[in-house]
């Protein structure tokens, strides 16, 4: 019997076990990406059906490795969705990238964060003016000088008045 024979592999009786890029096609890591998202919407009281979402491949890293992005988009006005969305995105992102770097999706590629964009649909909505009185009220308390200012609306000055 020949010892180096005992050492040698044959590649045709050696299954591929590894995971690669290559062998998982870009509408699964959508799907997954897409799915993990929508999940850490429901956990954060955010009703998908006031958004758009898109997860889209923006190219390749040094790796090789694909590098995905969630999209979303505000289409309907629901406050506190829409608060909550506003104000809690960077946490929304964090779940979400941690969910992803524990699942397969990071072993094949790379995701990137969250985009959020107001859809002119939205922008057109009288949500735009609550969601104005919303960050005015949240500064009101820590500027007690200045009741009716922020950086977000329009000097009392300068506002049109309401037709009458």
């Amino acid at each position: 019997m020949d010892i180096l024979k005992l050492f040698q592999r044959d590649d045709a009786e050696d299954p591929e076990t590894r995971l690669t890029a290559v062998s998982q096609p870009g509408a699964q890591i959508v799907d997954e990406i897409r799915d993990i998202l929508l999940a850490q919407l429901e956990r954060g009281g955010i009703a998908p059906d006031i958004l758009d979402i898109d997860v889209r491949c923006l190219g390749r890293a040094n790796d090789g490795r694909e590098v995905y992005q969630g999209m979303l988009r505000l289409s309907k006005w629901d406050r506190r969705a829409v608060v909550r969305l506003l104000l809690g995105l960077p946490l929304l992102q964090a779940k979400v990238r941690r969910t992803v770097h524990a699942s397969w999706v990071h072993d094949v590629a790379h995701f990137t964060g969250l985009w959020l964009h107001p859809s002119a649909q939205f922008e057109e909505t009288g949500g735009m003016e609550e969601l104005r009185g919303l960050i005015l009220a949240l500064e009101r308390p820590a500027e007690q000088g200045e009741p009716d200012r922020s950086l977000w609306s329009l000097p009392l000055e300068l506002r049109e008045e309401p037709p009458a």
